[in-house]
């Protein structure tokens, strides 16, 4: 049972060098976008989030989770019914940690080093386990792959209309001639600049919508073959190999693998 002190809102000014917090989001509740100047790891341990940023949108299934470096500003989002834990870390203390928003694996070592660390209150004796707790957290954090969970937006509104459309309309994607005539390009102009806003092409970033609306539908209960439907594929089959190519494992793997790729125990 977690200690009382982890579901009193955050307080960045405690006097230790981390700091928990709990809670249990109803299906849609969104928190204003905020920041802080510890570093954060958002993490569920049912039920999945997105958090949003100006850079785009991460989605965190059951499993993994979103490091936040200090300062950036951000919302998050429960996407299902979600039990939400965090882990606020200074940055002066801690470092060696991603420098960009991040979707990471949840070991099975840093679940229970995370789930341990929240069953001690906020002032935390420094001379007991908190501190090796977090040593592991920590260590672990700096090791585990980075998942592709990430979608980043464009900055000129012309492009972020193209995005918004496609995402509305993910079964049946709008065409890129018509999109880029919307956004008064080319189609070579309208591709131009979108690489250049957002680091992937427009046939990349239509691929990664499509998982990350995939991982957030089947996080949610949904089944295999809805989900492929839904998203426009001709069968299950198809949608599998997209499925396992981006991430390297089916869709049942994935939502039972630890963060090194092995079945989980939990």
């Amino acid at each position: 049972m977690f200690h009382p002190d982890m579901y009193l809102p955050a307080d960045h000014d405690v006097a230790r060098a981390a700091m928990g917090f709990a809670c249990e989001w109803e299906k849609g509740f969104m928190n204003e976008p905020h920041s802080h100047w510890r570093g954060q790891l958002i993490y569920a341990t049912s039920g999945s989030l997105k958090v949003v940023s100006e850079a785009g949108t991460w989605i965190v299934p059951p499993e993994r989770a979103v490091w936040m470096p200090s300062g950036t500003e951000h919302a998050v989002k429960a996407v299902t019914h979600a039990k939400a834990r965090f882990l606020y870390l200074d940055p002066d203390i801690f470092n060696g940690l991603p420098d960009n928003v991040t979707v990471i694996h949840v070991t099975s070592l840093m679940r229970e080093c995370l789930l341990s660390f929240l069953t001690l209150p906020r002032l935390y004796d420094e001379q007991g386990s908190a501190p090796h707790l977090l040593a592991i957290m920590v260590d672990e954090l700096r090791l585990v792959p980075v998942m592709p969970l990430h979608l980043p937006e464009p900055e000129s509104p012309r492009l972020r209309a193209a995005t918004a459309e496609l995402i509305a309309n993910l079964a049946a994607p709008p065409k890129l001639a018509g999109l880029a005539a919307n956004a008064g390009l080319s189609v070579r102009s309208f591709e131009r600049h979108f690489q250049r806003e957002t680091g992937l092409t427009w046939r990349k970033w239509v691929s990664q919508a499509r998982l990350m609306e995939a991982i957030s539908q089947l996080s949610n209960g949904t089944r295999v073959g809805d989900v492929a439907h839904a998203l426009g594929y001709e069968g299950s089959s198809a949608f599998v190999a997209m499925f396992k190519k981006a991430t390297g494992h089916t869709p049942g793997k994935y939502f039972a693998t630890d963060g090194r790729g092995f079945e989980s125990s939990l």
